[in-house]
């Protein structure tokens, strides 16, 4: 979200439409997605689950628990100002 509110912002300074000529789209969804002008349409990570996750499956590795573990945490797109 810091690189495409970044990127926002260049894109006024020289005069290019969001989102009439560009669109753009940040990762993450925090506070600057919703605080820049127009709203930033984001991806949403859940990155609490994700830390979760990540935590229950290295402590069950330390645990002695040999098998592999993956986690999928689905992702929701934010649709805000910054695209069509």
């Amino acid at each position: 979200d810091e690189t495409a509110a970044g990127i926002l912002y260049a894109c006024k300074l020289v005069g290019i439409k969001v989102p009439d000529e560009v669109s753009i789209c940040g990762f993450t969804d925090g506070a600057i997605a919703q605080n820049t002008d127009p709203k930033l349409t984001t991806v949403e990570q859940h990155g609490e689950e994700v830390g979760k996750s990540a935590f229950s499956i290295l402590a069950n590795k330390l645990e002695g628990e040999e098998k592999r573990s993956n986690k999928i945490v689905r992702t929701n797109l934010i649709i805000r100002g910054t695209t069509k």
